[in-house]
């Protein structure tokens, strides 16, 4: 609580400062919301950082439950978060949404904004980021990646990835997981002007009980996690 309330002080004074180095409003200020999975932490700065006027605001600590694949804590953590800010405001994860299982579900909660270092973080370990899974390089036992991205998998077999020397494999891996976030991203806005997001996520939910929990804690709706 004390480093939420250090946040706090802070924030007011960048808002303050703001107002001295930018009179022209001409750059956008983030307010972080803190707390991670401790939701009463959370909720109160939530409540505090939404009573500023902050342009966007931002939700920290997810990146650490994505790895577990504890998708529902991240939705818990978002819907008490979007319960307590402004209506209208844009909301940014911060590092929560680095793989294609969760980014719908967050952009059916109301998250605007991401950013994530996974597709370099899984591309270190030989991880490959799938559409619906992520694999290791190793685990692959057919001779292409299940994937026809331009750069990376049209161009090379399983075989040839895996001769390379790692810091290549490694720059080849980035870039394929990276296309996949991106082509999550564009079946996403897809499905938006389609109305057929809902009936996305069903299908998401459909072979992974970790993703069908994020579903269920999505159905509870935001009053379930006050």
């Amino acid at each position: 609580m004390l480093e939420v309330e250090e946040t706090l002080r802070r924030a007011r004074a960048a808002l303050v400062k703001a107002k001295v180095w930018d009179p022209e409003h001409r750059m956008l200020i983030v307010g972080p919301v803190q707390g991670g999975d401790k939701l009463d932490i959370l909720s109160y700065s939530a409540t505090k950082m939404g009573e500023l006027n902050f342009d966007i605001y931002a939700i920290g600590s997810p990146t650490t439950l994505l790895e577990e694949y504890d998708f529902s804590t991240i939705m818990r953590m978002i819907a008490v978060v979007k319960e307590r800010l402004p209506p209208g405001k844009p909301v940014h994860l911060f590092g929560g949404a680095g793989h294609p299982l969760i980014l719908p579900f967050a952009v059916a909660m109301g998250i605007d904004l991401f950013d994530s270092a996974s597709y370099v973080l899984y591309a270190r370990d030989d991880r490959i980021i799938l559409r619906d899974r992520t694999v290791r390089l190793s685990e692959v036992k057919v001779d292409r990646i299940p994937c026809n991205c331009p750069p990376v998998c049209r161009k090379y077999s399983v075989k040839e990835l895996t001769s390379m020397n790692k810091a290549e494999r490694e720059r080849l891996l980035a870039i394929h997981n990276l296309y996949v976030l991106w082509e999550e991203i564009q079946e996403i806005k897809a499905r938006i002007k389609e109305g057929t997001l809902w009936e996305y996520l069903e299908e998401k939910a459909g072979g992974d009980a970790r993703v069908k929990s994020a579903l269920l804690a999505l159905r509870k709706g935001v009053k379930g996690f006050a």
